[in-house]
Parts: structure tokens; C-alpha cells; sequence
């Protein structure tokens, strides 16, 4: 079932492998949770809860130790599965990460428009097209298996 309020944003961030700190299979984790704490004052939510989660579709490569850039595209305050004719309703944001001297992160407006961001990011369902509590059970699931 889709929901009819289209709440959350997409972020797309392009970004050098190498300037992002830490292990090189954490990198989406590392830069969802970075982007959180400095864009949105708050801590990265892949796990969720019953009222939203956060999501992130994982480029190919992402685990590359060339100096290669990559797209890194984040679905933030998942609240709910859209259909996909509503997509463009989501609001979108495009980034580019910037590695300064002292090591940190600062992330830069990408000029793009907002009807080419959708048109690029069509294809990436909404949150994996998953409900907060999809997820929610899923990771209870995974809890308990283990």
C-alpha cells in the first residue's frame, strides 16, 4: 500500500572515495551519518523505527581504493512506501562533498534542477519501496535470528 503524503528528502551526493574517513565497506554509512550531523543536526537512521528510517542506495564501487568519485544517493525520514507517479512530490538535493585540510567533510550545493534530479533518480524506489514498519519487522527479525 503507498501512502498519499509524500514527506522525506532525497540527497544525492557525489563525492571522492578517499575522502571519506574509515573503512572502506563502512563508506555509506560514514558519509549518510557525516551529512546527517552537519546538514540535518541529526544522527544517520538506517535502522529505524515504526514511524521512519533513513535509506541509502549503494553505488557500484563504493569499496574502490582508487581515487574515484561516486554518487551516493540517501532517502532521509522514510515515513512511508510512494507510488512511483508521485516521485516527483519528494523533494531533492544535490551535494557535492568536499574533503577540506583539516580531514572534515563540508558539503557544497550541486547546481542541478530539481525536474533532472528526479528524472535521474527514478529508477531508485522510495526507501527500497519498504514501509517503517517493513523495516522495523525486518530488523526485529534479524535480531532475534541471531
Amino acid at each position: 500500500m503507498f501512502t498519499s503524503k509524500v514527506k522525506g528528502i532525497r540527497v544525492c551526493i557525489r563525492i571522492a572515495l578517499q575522502s571519506i574517513p574509515g573503512d572502506v565497506y563502512s563508506r555509506p554509512f560514514t558519509l549518510g551519518d557525516i551529512f546527517c550531523q552537519a546538514q540535518l543536526k541529526r544522527e544517520f537512521n538506517p535502522t529505524g523505527n515504526r514511524h521512519s528510517f533513513d535509506d541509502l542506495h549503494i553505488p557500484p564501487g563504493f569499496d574502490s581504493e582508487k581515487d574515484v568519485q561516486r554518487w551516493f544517493i540517501y532517502d532521509f525520514d522514510v515515513q512511508g512506501k510512494v507510488d512511483p507517479a508521485e516521485h516527483y512530490k519528494i523533494a531533492h538535493e544535490c551535494y557535492r562533498g568536499c574533503q577540506l585540510e583539516d580531514g572534515s567533510l563540508r558539503f557544497v550545493p550541486y547546481p542541478s534542477s530539481q525536474d533532472a534530479l528526479i528524472e535521474r533518480t527514478g529508477e531508485f524506489p522510495w526507501g527500497h519501496n519498504e514501509s517503517p514498519d517493513e523495516r522495523f519487522e525486518q530488523q526485529q527479525r534479524h535480531v532475534y535470528a541471531s
